[in-house]
């Protein structure tokens, strides 16, 4: 799926990496792609509107992963939050602000359960057999968007 977002929002957009870090049955994984105006490479670059932007987003995504994979039959016991972006300055670039939502499962067998996730670097073969996010789990975790999205919690006007 790399870059297409399933779910936008006005600064981001939502996306299931094309190599996952974390296998399906593990949690999964999705990021969170700064998409706006300016040049961004981290969270000290977003105004007030973005940053509050992207904490409902990545709180509200967050949740509906967790009830979405929940009726794929994954149960996600945590989920890890990350911004990264080392990898760029591998490829000499400046890295594009972005999190990271790592579903963990307490039975994980790739990447334990109580231990920190282990990302080698991307040109290993570590990540070849790692099975991403399909499409029907991103058709329920965006159904489970859908549900949450102007529920009390994350009623737009509440975040104004």
């Amino acid at each position: 799926m790399g870059r297409e977002y399933f779910y936008e929002t006005k600064y981001f957009g939502v996306f299931v990496p094309k190599k996952s870090h974390i296998s399906r049955e593990e949690g999964g994984h999705l990021c969170i792609m700064y998409k706006g105006p300016h040049k961004c490479s981290s969270r000290l670059d977003l105004s007030p509107a973005e940053a509050k932007e992207f904490i409902r987003l990545s709180m509200l995504v967050g949740e509906a992963m967790r009830h979405g994979m929940k009726h794929r039959g994954v149960t996600i016991a945590r989920i890890n939050y990350q911004e990264n972006g080392n990898w760029a300055f591998l490829r000499h670039e400046q890295p594009v602000f972005h999190m990271h939502l790592y579903g963990r499962t307490s039975n994980s067998f790739q990447q334990k359960w109580g231990q920190a996730l282990y990302f080698p670097d991307p040109e290993t073969s570590f990540y070849d057999h790692i099975t991403p996010l399909n499409h029907d789990d991103v058709v329920e975790i965006l159904s489970e968007i859908k549900k949450l999205e102007y529920s009390a919690k994350y009623a737009p006007e509440k975040w104004s």
